[in-house]
Formats: C-alpha cells, sequence, structure tokens
C-alpha cells in the first residue's frame, strides 16, 4: 500500500512527474481511519501488509502525525495482519523527532538521492534552483546515526552515465548498501526524457555493465535491478508477473483518501479517454463495489489486454510479467500496448547485461555470492 501523506514537495526536481506537488494539504488522522478501515474491510489483507509514506514529501508533516499514523495501523495487526512501514523521502526534512518515532516503529527509510554532489545537484533542487545534496546528506546522517536502515533510489539522468565509479563510490561513501536504479521516466507531467530518444541507450548499457561488476567484486553496494534479474536467471524464474498491472497487489491512496490501483504513478493523473485515473474514497466507496464501476473495469481490461500483447510480442515477458501501465499510458496514451522505452531501459537493458556478463565471466556467479547482498536479495524469499 503507497499512501501520500501530502503531496506537496519542499524541493523542485526537474524530472518529478506529481501533478500536484505545489499543493500543501495534509492528510488527517480521520483519513488514516477511513484508509486503515477499509483496507480492513477489503478482504484484501494476507498475513501482512506493507504500508509506503510516499508521493510527495512525507516529511513536511511532523513527527506526531507518523506516531499516531502508525498507531492507528497496528490495530490491524488484531486480525492477524502484521504491518510493516517504510517511507520514501528527500531526506532534507528530518528531524530527531522523525528518526525516534522511526525506530520504534521499525521503518525501513528510502532515500532519494542521485549520487555524488556534483550529479545530485543538478536536478534535485530547491524551488529557487540551488542544489539539496548537502541537506539530504544531513539527513542521510541523522537516520544513520539512530540506527535507520537506509536504502536510496537514485534518477541516473544522461549526465549520470559518464562518471559510474563516482556514482558507485558515492554511496561507499554515503554508507547506502542498496539502490534502486530510475532512469528519467516519461509519466505523469515530465514529458521529456533522454529515453525518447535512445540517444544514450550504449552508453545507459555501459554503465550498467560498470555498477554490475564493481558490485559483484566489491559487494560493498547492491543494486535493486541487478538483485532481481539475478534472481530470476539463478533460480531459473521465469513467470514473473507485474506487481503494477495486477490489480490490487499495490493499492494507493492520496491526502484526502482517494484511492486507485495498478502503478502508484496513476493515483493523481487525469487523461482522456479514461478520467480521473481514481476510483473511490476510503471512506465511501468499498472495495467490494468496483467491479460494477464502468470506468474500473474499462481500465483493469484494458491493462490485462497490454498484458497479454507483452506476453504474446516480447521474449522479457518472463522477467517483467506485462510492464508498468503508467509507463504504456504516459508513451502512448493508452494500457493496451506493449513496448515502452521504459521497458527497454529498466528492464530489458538490465537482463541484458546481466546475462552478457554470466556468458563472458564465468566466475562472476562466484564472486556475488561471497557479498552479504547475494543471500539477503537472490537466495532469500
Amino acid at each position: 500500500m503507497v499512501i501520500q501523506p501530502t503531496s506537496f514537495c519542499n524541493i523542485d526536481c526537474r524530472y518529478c512527474y506529481l501533478v500536484d506537488r505545489d499543493v500543501h494539504e495534509p492528510m488527517s488522522i480521520d483519513t488514516v481511519r477511513a484508509i486503515r478501515d477499509w483496507l480492513d474491510e477489503s478482504g484484501l489483507l494476507g498475513d501482512k501488509v506493507t504500508v509506503c509514506w510516499h508521493a510527495g514529501e512525507p516529511l513536511v508533516l511532523p513527527a506526531a502525525f507518523f506516531a499516531e499514523a502508525f498507531d492507528e495501523f497496528s490495530k490491524l495487526e488484531a486480525s492477524g495482519c502484521r504491518v510493516h512501514h517504510s517511507i520514501q523521502t528527500n531526506g532534507t526534512l528530518a528531524t530527531d523527532a522523525h528518526c525516534e518515532v522511526f525506530v520504534r516503529h521499525r521503518l525501513n527509510v528510502g532515500i532519494s538521492i542521485d549520487g555524488p554532489k556534483f550529479i545530485h545537484d543538478r536536478n534535485r533542487v530547491t524551488r529557487k534552483g540551488a542544489g539539496t545534496f548537502d541537506a539530504a546528506n544531513a539527513g542521510l546522517n541523522r537516520f544513520l546515526a539512530h540506527g535507520i536502515s537506509v536504502s536510496a533510489i537514485s534518477v541516473v539522468s544522461s549526465h549520470t552515465l559518464a562518471h559510474s565509479h563516482a556514482f558507485y563510490d558515492a554511496f561507499v561513501d554515503m554508507r547506502i548498501p542498496v539502490v534502486g536504479l530510475n532512469v528519467e521516466e516519461i509519466e505523469g507531467v515530465n514529458l521529456i526524457s533522454y529515453i525518447r530518444s535512445r540517444s544514450d541507450f550504449d552508453a545507459y548499457k555501459d554503465f550498467l555493465r560498470d555498477l554490475l561488476k564493481r558490485s559483484c567484486d566489491d559487494g560493498r553496494v547492491a543494486f535493486r535491478e541487478f538483485n532481481h534479474a539475478l534472481r530470476s536467471v539463478y533460480r531459473a524464474d521465469f513467470e514473473q508477473i507485474s506487481s503494477e498491472a495486477t490489480p490490487f497487489h499495490i493499492v494507493s491512496f492520496d491526502h484526502f483518501g482517494n484511492f486507485s490501483t495498478f502503478s502508484p504513478e496513476l493515483l493523481d493523473q487525469t487523461c482522456e479517454p479514461y478520467g480521473r485515473l481514481q476510483f473511490g474514497n476510503a471512506r465511501d466507496v468499498p472495495f467490494s463495489t468496483l467491479e460494477t464501476q464502468a470506468r474500473y473495469r474499462r481500465v483493469a481490461a484494458e491493462i490485462e489486454a497490454g498484458v497479454e500483447r507483452c506476453a504474446q510480442e516480447c521474449e522479457y515477458f518472463g522477467v517483467c510479467g506485462g510492464g508498468a501501465p503508467s509507463n504504456k499510458l504516459a508513451e502512448h496514451g493508452t494500457f493496451d500496448c506493449a513496448r515502452t522505452d521504459f521497458c527497454d531501459y529498466a528492464r530489458k537493458a538490465v537482463f541484458d547485461v546481466v546475462v552478457e556478463a554470466i556468458e563472458s565471466d564465468p566466475d562472476l556467479i562466484e564472486r556475488a555470492s561471497r557479498h552479504g547482498w547475494w543471500n539477503d536479495y537472490v537466495l532469500t524469499d
């Protein structure tokens, strides 16, 4: 579950996809309760739910809000469902009070940081255009000082591609052990990216090759994308599903309690011919009624048709499962399609680089298996 405690962000990243990042309307605790009750009554819960606070800058809200919100969600555990919280933040507003709440509730924190200062500050800027690396790094150090587990999401710009070693070394220096690589996506209000021209495709694959070799040899930084691909190859697991293309595998709520499913990025979007890509509010639209809603049925059917196209047309389907609906919509104006530029960079290029490396370097897996991330992310369910 992805919860947007506010759509507002205190900084102004040049590639941001959020429509309402200038609007500061914080979530109320009454809305938190409505979301919790909706989820409890939905029948979707298994033995564990992960709640990710994201989609805006969550730490605009004070520590007291999170303390109360976490306590409200903990009431789900009476039904036998364990609740785990995580948060994705730019780090610039982190306080000791936030950290104390996060430690008490054993949160994992993801920090959005694009590598070394000279790369990060090109795109992750304040509303006056100044770089944010120093403030983000201060927030990171505050989390680490409190013993909080921190990973990173890093947007890889075209400028990053020539600096693979500086990029890797920056995360070693920052003591961040796991990094997710995000390309600049055509998505939401962000309509410009190097992935559209494909001019940097070969450079992107070279960048990935450098990172994979460093990760397998050195082992101090693991990368989400390589972990996923190595796991597929090592386990011969080629029947994966796309969580973003599976109804209610992910449920997203905005700060008013409006909800969506499929790709979290669809939550605040309005697009013809579908209209607003929300399907109701936690206060008055129960999960049980969605199958009768024409708009939801249309979106779900077209996403399913797009997944079927992927299955028929794409040889990478087994390691992807049908792609990301938000990228299909942004790039093609419809969910009923297959290939996207995002797929080529974020899925196919990664898998190609991993398979090529294994084929050309027989000792790669043996070296990788010496590092803790191999057990944590490749072997462990």
